[in-house]
């Protein structure tokens, strides 16, 4: 659904703007009728010309200039390329034939412009890509295509958290006003009261996004246009959002997802060691593992080597239509909660070592910390789901940005693991799922 909303919004913007030229252009002859009709109900009535003119020149005009400002707000790419179909690019081919058939099932089903999905089963490791990074210069995805993995940065955001537990003595227990001072966010605030377990757990009861009305007036404007809503989230904007936060959105030690406190998490993380998020994320993670093409950075001189994301996508065909959404790209005050960009290769890195539990402290990620119903459980940022009745336990994240869906989970005590991500905003957890049957086979 939500993939068809720009389409949506995009006809709505077209209705405007011929309705608004209608208005302008015929304003004298549909005030005629008007007048006309008026008189028949109510022949002794006064009705002034002059004022119904201006009246529909104005709502003319209205609905003119909002139906441009919706459709100049569209980069809509349009292109005739061939039907891609999927492609094995690492992993044996006999041994993944069956997971193969499975994503190709999933895309003659769903229509989206491209697709990576990284599986580790055991020793056997594979590398799939669909499609195409970029309509309108006819890219195709490569295992060196970089997508915005969105939420899925929570994970190297907790696995960050873990390592400073064990190498800077930080505490789940530390309130957020032991590491960011109050001379940056005063001291009639709620922080000193919220504490990390709380911040990694979504329970500190902090709503989803700060709570501005401009900032949820230009979330709101970006949903409509295809904008990045966190590009002005800088560590001094958020040090003013938290200086405003007097008082809890939702009760402490309830879960509510929450992006704002996620952020305060890395903000907190960041000065502990008076470094930026980025030179955490090499240091503990991608230079470690060998993650070269993993970063918060954007280079816009390169884009050639980032996929597009699309908020609307359609195909007939040939014929390829994408409504763009502009990249999200977050500064220091929002990043520790979805602003990496990674590669199939590097995910895949990443996700073997999930699974081999190499990755640094990932056992202090994964242990659960709070039990939110029956089969829910969160870890650090980890969201851990148990069967009832079973001890299996399957640990996972999503994330989605403005054009791109994303999906990394593993099984808690199987060699077992998947990675997805699609620049398009349809759900593709089912196929994760599917994936996850053909591993237990």
């Amino acid at each position: 659904m939500l993939a068809f909303m720009p389409f949506f919004l995009l006809i709505v913007a077209v209705f405007m703007i011929i309705n608004g030229l209608d208005n302008l252009v015929r304003a004298e002859k549909i005030v005629e009728k008007v007048i006309i009709k008026k008189k028949k109900k109510s022949p002794s009535k006064e009705i002034s010309r002059a004022k119904l003119l201006l009246k529909y020149r104005i709502n003319g005009g209205v609905l003119l200039a909002l139906g441009l400002f919706l459709l100049l707000s569209f980069r809509i790419d349009i292109s005739f390329l061939d039907n891609k179909e999927v492609t094995l690019v690492q992993g044996d081919t006999a041994y993944f034939e069956e997971y193969k058939e499975t994503i190709q099932n999933y895309l003659d089903k769903n229509k989206i412009p491209g697709l990576i999905v990284g599986v580790v089963n055991g020793e056997e490791k594979a590398l799939f890509t669909y499609g195409y990074d970029q309509l309108d210069k006819s890219g195709e995805i490569t295992a060196e295509t970089m997508f915005e993995i969105g939420s899925i940065t929570k994970v190297f955001t907790a696995i960050m958290l873990a390592d400073s537990m064990t190498s800077e003595n930080i505490s789940l227990e530390d309130t957020v006003d032991m590491y960011i001072d109050s001379s940056k966010i005063g001291t009639d605030n709620v922080f000193d009261s919220v504490t990390l377990k709380e911040l990694t757990t979504h329970t500190s009861g902090l709503s989803r996004l700060p709570s501005s009305f401009n900032f949820a007036f230009s979330t709101y404007i970006a949903g409509l246009t295809g904008t990045n809503p966190y590009k002005n989230l800088s560590k001094e904007e958020m040090y003013q959002f938290m200086e405003d936060t007097r008082k809890l959105s939702g009760d402490q030690g309830s879960w509510e997802y929450s992006n704002y406190g996620v952020g305060i998490l890395g903000m907190c993380l960041t000065e502990s060691r008076q470094t930026s998020y980025e030179a955490m994320l090499k240091e503990i993670i991608t230079e470690p593992l060998g993650m070269t093409n993993t970063s918060t950075l954007y280079d816009a001189y390169e884009d050639d080597l980032y996929a597009d994301g699309f908020r609307g996508y359609a195909a007939l065909g040939p014929l390829k239509l994408g409504i763009k959404s502009s990249p999200w790209i977050m500064k220091e005050g929002i990043v520790a909660a979805g602003g990496i960009r990674s590669t199939g290769n590097d995910m895949l890195l990443f996700l073997d070592a999930l699974v081999d539990r190499t990755v640094p402290s990932i056992e202090m990620t994964t242990q659960p910390l709070l039990q939110v119903d029956e089969t829910f459980w969160m870890g650090m940022n980890f969201i851990i789901d148990r069967k009832e009745d079973s001890d299996e336990a399957l640990i996972w994240h999503n994330g989605e940005t403005g054009g791109f869906n994303s999906y990394i989970g593993f099984y808690e005590d199987k060699d077992t693991g998947v990675f997805l991500v699609t620049n398009s905003l349809v759900n593709i957890e089912d196929l994760a799922h599917e994936l996850f049957l053909l591993s237990q086979e």
